[in-house]
């Protein structure tokens, strides 16, 4: 299993344990407002998560493409030598 397919497993079970709990707070004994509140609680903090996992993909989409430039760079110098 490569990172690609690992990071959507990740984010697809982080999206139903969200699913999960906002149901679960749905289907609980208590009053609307306090179960609103919790599920606006949750999707903030939900909402921050998915920002921390899009800042680290940019980074590594970062890290990937300066990696394969300096392969070509370094690929190119091997097959034309100055």
């Amino acid at each position: 299993m490569n990172r690609s397919e690992c990071g959507g497993i990740c984010v697809a079970f982080l999206c139903g344990a969200a699913i999960g709990a906002a149901t679960a707070l749905l289907m609980a004994p208590q009053s609307g407002e306090r179960t609103r509140r919790q599920l606006k609680r949750q999707a903030g903090q939900f909402h921050d998560y998915l920002e921390d996992v899009r800042e680290d993909f940019q980074h590594r989409v970062h890290d990937v493409k300066q990696a394969t430039e300096d392969a070509v760079k370094q690929l190119e110098r091997r097959i034309r030598p100055n």
